[in-house]
Formats: C-alpha cells, sequence, structure tokens
C-alpha cells in the first residue's frame, strides 16, 4: 500500500520529474529510455548512469523495506521524500547528513553506495543548472537525529 505524506504540488517541478524518474525506474527497471529522456530534457543526460546505479541500489538492496510509489500516485510518501532529500543534501555537499538519511532506509554498505551514486547524480545536476533544494526544512535536524 502507498504511503502518503505529502501532496504532490509540495515538491518543485526539479523534485517532481526525479520523482517520476524513480519511480519509472522502479515500476520498469528494464524500459530506461523515458528516464533516460527525462534527464536529458533537464539538461542532464550525463546524470543517467548514476542515476540508475542510485535506484538500482535502492531498489534492489531492499525491495520491501524502502517504498517508491506507482507513476500514478498523487502524493509522495516518506522514503521517496527522503530519496529526494539525499540527492538535495549531496548537492549542497552534506554527505554525513545524506548518509544519515540512508542508513535509515538501507544497510549500511548499501547507503555508502546509494550515496556514492547520489553524489554523482547531484553533481551532474548542478552541472545542468538544476538544483534540488530539501523537500522539508528541518531536514537537516532530522537526519542528525536519525
Amino acid at each position: 500500500m502507498p504511503q502518503a505524506l505529502s501532496c504532490r504540488a509540495t515538491v518543485s517541478i526539479e523534485q517532481s520529474v526525479l520523482l517520476w524518474c524513480m519511480r519509472a525506474c522502479v515500476a520498469a527497471p528494464r524500459d530506461d529510455a523515458a528516464v533516460r529522456d527525462a534527464l536529458a530534457h533537464l539538461g542532464a543526460a550525463s546524470a543517467w548512469p548514476a542515476f540508475a546505479r542510485f535506484i538500482t541500489v535502492v531498489r534492489d538492496y531492499v525491495p520491501d523495506m524502502v517504498v517508491v510509489n506507482s507513476l500514478a500516485w498523487r502524493g509522495v510518501g516518506a522514503d521517496e521524500l527522503a530519496l529526494l532529500d539525499v540527492l538535495a543534501l549531496a548537492q549542497e555537499k552534506r554527505s554525513m547528513e545524506a548518509l544519515l538519511l540512508l542508513r535509515g532506509l538501507l544497510a549500511p554498505e548499501a547507503a555508502a553506495a546509494a550515496l556514492h551514486w547520489a553524489d554523482e547524480v547531484a553533481a551532474c545536476l548542478a552541472r545542468a543548472g538544476w538544483m534540488i533544494a530539501a523537500t522539508t526544512p528541518t531536514v537537516r535536524r532530522v537526519a542528525l537525529a536519525a
């Protein structure tokens, strides 16, 4: 059952595109052309390999623990918000906080691998001029508490 935490309208355009890409990668892992096109449309085609590896770690390591909702789901789940926040924190070079968020979702070795790929995605998006903001203003406090 999908977890609804917030309305999809509360995320930025950049976050919404990344959310769609996450959901598409989980829904159809072998059909990546649409996700590649979406990232290319952002001007960040170079982010695809790292994004694919980031989602693969999240999707495959513990598939029943991290909830990524379907493409049609209108809400944004807590895990999805956490993954968006990981990318935002990685872009801000706040790797420790991003790792703490990932450790709340994944085992330590998977969290470290996911962080590596999140850093790569964040760098590609930044080079393309896309800055990802944290979804909540208290993300750092939550990350430190985790």
